[in-house]
């Protein structure tokens, strides 16, 4: 054999040697696959990123509110008033206060400062707001407001016709926000108090405590009063026909009237004057014992031509028995009596008690003359 074909055999021996080592180098390579010896291990992979939301839409707030109230007619003065421009300042003055215009109540919004908001109103068109303040518990909370003159009486006017008392009656329509399809409505008095200084001005509103939700049996006569659609209440007169001290004889003469006609009432005790306007004693007015009427068969009293002021004058008198009959015109002696006052209504009053039952309230009256 030659040394070459000696070179190219390996003996067995050798040729386990050799796969013993490639067997390991085999192993090792195997138990280190993806990494060097010596490398740092790599990090653990990043779990991939959630799919993008929209962000949540805020809720839409509510809608404001939005109330308005139709215009109503304007006071005009019957041509036979005496000082027509005193009524028609009192006049202006109690709408210019309770008639707030329309406006928007958004839901949550806090209840607005009544108060502030008649007195900004008041000096708005103006006029003097510290008089009305007293006017501001007539106003809705949180509403709006408007109103109509019924009728301005006069609850007093000095000899000179320096300073008067005018009740004003009127029908008051409401809105509000939390019940904006539901019109309220109800009738209220004043007693607004005007000087002359060149023009008239109002000093001071007087609003009587009515309760306009009062609910009391009413004595017989009292509701054959209410059940006549003959007679026409204000609110403030209901509530006083509803009160133990006012006479019965109030209502019994409103009944006898409204035999003939219809009858409309101005006031019975709430909104006159606790006086006899410009003077120290008790108008029965405050005593329950008397009722100004300020129209007739569909007249107003101060159409003096049209309504039938001196027949119920004499069924007053006669009929009734009352001891201060007053009217446009004096129809002789006792009980009637007129003046200038008493050109816009009929007074009926009495001077003493109905004894017993129906007619509580002791102390004498005004006497003659009396409002």
């Amino acid at each position: 054999m030659t040394r070459a074909g000696r070179d190219r055999r390996t003996s067995p021996s050798r040729r386990t040697l050799l796969t013993g080592a490639l067997g390991g180098l085999g192993a090792l390579t195997a138990g280190c696959v993806g990494r060097t010896p010596g490398a740092p291990e790599a990090p653990a992979a990043t779990p991939a990123p959630p799919s993008p939301t929209a962000p949540p839409v805020p809720p839409v707030p509510p809608a404001p509110v939005r109330l308005s109230l139709p215009a109503l007619p304007a006071y005009a003065p019957h041509p036979g008033e005496v000082e027509p421009d005193c009524k028609v300042a009192a006049v202006a003055y109690v709408t210019a206060a309770l008639t707030t215009g329309p406006a928007s109540f958004p839901p949550g919004a806090p209840a607005p400062d009544v108060p502030a908001a008649l007195a900004a109103r008041l000096g708005g068109t103006g006029l003097d707001p510290r008089p009305g303040a007293s006017l501001a518990p007539l106003l809705p909370v949180r509403g709006i407001s408007a109103v109509q003159t019924v009728y301005p009486q006069y609850g007093g006017l000095d000899a000179g016709r320096r300073t008067a008392s005018v009740m004003v009656v009127l029908q008051q329509l409401s809105l509000d926000p939390a019940a904006p399809d539901v019109l309220r409505r109800r009738s209220v008095i004043v007693d607004v108090r005007l000087r002359r200084r060149g023009g008239w001005g109002v000093e001071q509103v007087l609003v009587p405590a009515v309760d306009h939700e009062l609910d009391v049996p009413a004595r017989p006569q009292v509701q054959r009063v209410f059940d006549d659609d003959r007679v026409w209440l204000p609110d403030p007169a209901r509530f006083d026909l509803l009160q133990e001290d006012v006479d019965v004889r109030v209502a019994e003469l409103l009944s006898t009237f409204a035999e003939r006609w219809p009858v409309h009432v101005q006031e019975v005790r709430s909104g006159h004057p606790v006086t006899v306007f410009d003077k120290a004693h008790t108008s029965n007015h405050t005593l329950g014992r008397a009722v100004d009427v300020s129209g007739l068969d569909g007249v107003m009293v101060v159409d003096r031509d049209a309504c039938p002021w001196r027949e119920a004058m004499e069924i007053a008198a006669v009929v009734a028995g009352a001891s201060e009959v007053g009217g446009p015109v004096d129809l002789g002696d006792r009980p009637f009596f007129s003046d200038a006052v008493h050109q816009d209504h009929v007074h009926v009053g009495w001077d003493h008690p109905l004894p017993g039952p129906g007619g509580p309230g002791a102390g004498p009256g005004a006497g003659p003359g009396a409002a």
